[in-house]
């Protein structure tokens, strides 16, 4: 579909193509559509669509398209992080409870532990691996089920053992978590390194970024929203998966004190890349470019790309939008908007500006 603004010269023309604005939705009093065409099906040649590019832009925009980024998802991935209820921190805390993190550890499957026993070095283990099942193997002890335990709890049901079979009087048994492995965690997304992590003790939001080293901003993070994934378990035993959406600023800047939630195994941590518009032609610096927080203009998207090139046809300037498939084309004058109220077309994620030379 191709739709032209700029300025009409009769009413009736204006009248009956402010219906056609309205319907597309595109906004903008400086606006005005002065031809309609059928859009291109879905699948059909984009030649079109990018006439106005040489070889060399058209071969950068594709692969700036097709370009796999650190950030971007496998249909895989994006399967674990699409949920079918979405909340805010708030409202989950409200729905499931506090959020607040565990005070001990719960020994898993697969944890090494390591046991001391005071005064007692032949008894002492550095590295006591707990089964896949939850059983640990312990001298005068035998098989001992410590899963979902804390190492407190292992202590003393160790030394429990040990006074009942009569091995030692008063014995003074230490059990801590050597490695934690019970537990996972994923993060994905436009972090600097993604992927599964060990979840330790008493560990939240803000330790498992940290432990990812941060949001990359490099790679055009978006600070705006991340999501925590996890399934949960309401009353009655039914199970949901739910995306709790907090904004990844307020957390990380401490404003948001409840978006830190105490992690669970299994959750998964999304940070999604942030939104880019393509911006090519005669323009000084073609490419794509991060948005940032607030709605962006036709006007602001070419001044990311430095502006026009002394051979821009400002005034046949194009927007491809993908819609549902099907290649919505726009075509602005944007020294028409720059002359107008300022605000002009405005432009949405993955749009692509097309700024053409001038035919003199």
């Amino acid at each position: 579909m191709i739709q032209r603004f700029g300025s009409a010269n009769t009413l009736t023309l204006i009248a009956a193509l402010t219906v056609l604005l309205a319907l597309v939705g595109c906004g903008g009093s400086s606006q005005t559509v002065i031809r309609s065409e059928a859009p291109a099906q879905a699948g059909a040649s984009d030649d079109a669509a990018l006439s106005g590019l040489d070889q060399e832009e058209v071969e950068l925009l594709q692969t700036l398209q097709q370009s796999t980024q650190p950030g971007e998802l496998s249909s895989q991935e994006a399967g674990l992080v699409r949920a079918s209820t979405t909340m805010s921190p708030s409202e989950y805390l409200a729905k499931y409870g506090s959020g607040s993190v565990d005070s001990d550890y719960q020994v898993g499957g697969e944890d090494i532990l390591s046991i001391y026993v005071y005064e007692q070095p032949e008894l002492t283990r550095e590295l006591v691996p707990v089964s896949g099942d939850g059983f640990i193997s312990f001298p005068f002890v035998g098989a001992l089920q410590v899963a979902g335990m804390t190492t407190e709890q292992i202590g003393s049901a160790i030394r429990a053992k040990l006074m009942e079979g009569g091995y030692l009087i008063d014995p003074q048994v230490s059990v801590v978590v050597k490695e934690y492995k019970s537990k996972t965690v994923l993060i994905l997304g436009a972090v600097e390194t993604p992927g599964r992590y060990q979840l330790e003790s008493n560990e939240t939001l803000l330790d498992i970024l940290s432990r990812a080293e941060g949001v990359s901003l490099r790679e055009g993070g978006n600070l705006n929203r991340a999501s925590l994934v996890r399934i949960v378990e309401d009353a009655s035993g039914r199970q949901t998966k739910v995306s709790i959406e907090f904004d990844l600023r307020r957390l990380l800047s401490g404003q948001d004190h409840l978006a830190n939630l105490a992690l669970r195994d299994g959750d998964v941590i999304y940070v999604p890349m942030a939104d880019k518009v393509y911006v090519m032609g005669e323009v000084q610096n073609p490419g794509a470019f991060v948005m940032g927080d607030n709605q962006l203009n036709i006007v602001e998207a070419i001044g990311l790309a430095g502006g026009f090139t002394r051979l821009a046809a400002p005034n046949r300037t194009k927007i491809v939008r993908k819609d549902g498939g099907v290649d919505r084309i726009f075509i602005v004058d944007v020294d028409d908007i720059t002359e107008g109220d300022g605000q002009g077309f405005i432009v949405k994620p993955n749009d692509i500006v097309i700024v053409p030379e001038s035919f003199f």
